[in-house]
C-alpha cells in the first residue's frame, strides 16, 4: 500500500477488493468471487471481511470461465463465518 492506495494488484484483484469493501460497509451481504492466486483471501483480509477459496469441486465453477480448471475455485465473501457457512449451505447446498 503506498499513499492509501493498493498499487500491485490486477484487475481481478480490484474487483474483489470492490465486493469485499461493499460487504464490510454493509451495502451487500455477502458476495461470490472466485479464487486462483488469493483474490477472494486477500481482498477480504485488507477489508476485516471473512473469504473462503473452498476445496476443489464443492462450490460448482458452472457459468464461470477458468483460467485453468484445477487451479480456479469460486467461493464466498462475507462478514462473519457464519455467513460463508450459510451461504455455501443454501446458495451451493455443500454443507
Amino acid at each position: 500500500m503506498s499513499n492509501g492506495k493498493i498499487t500491485d494488484y490486477t484487475q481481478s484483484k480490484s474487483d474483489y477488493l470492490l465486493l469485499s469493501s461493499q460487504v464490510a460497509r454493509k451495502i451487500v451481504d455477502v458476495a461470490i468471487g472466485g479464487d486462483q492466486g488469493g483474490s477472494i483471501r486477500v481482498p477480504a483480509s485488507f477489508c476485516g471481511i471473512v473469504g473462503l477459496k473452498p476445496t476443489y469441486g464443492l462450490v460448482p465453477y458452472t457459468g464461470i470461465m477458468p483460467i485453468e480448471m484445477t487451479f480456479d475455485h469460486a467461493g464466498p465473501m462475507a462478514r462473519t463465518v457464519e455467513d460463508c457457512a450459510t451461504l455455501l449451505e443454501v446458495k451451493f447446498k455443500c454443507l
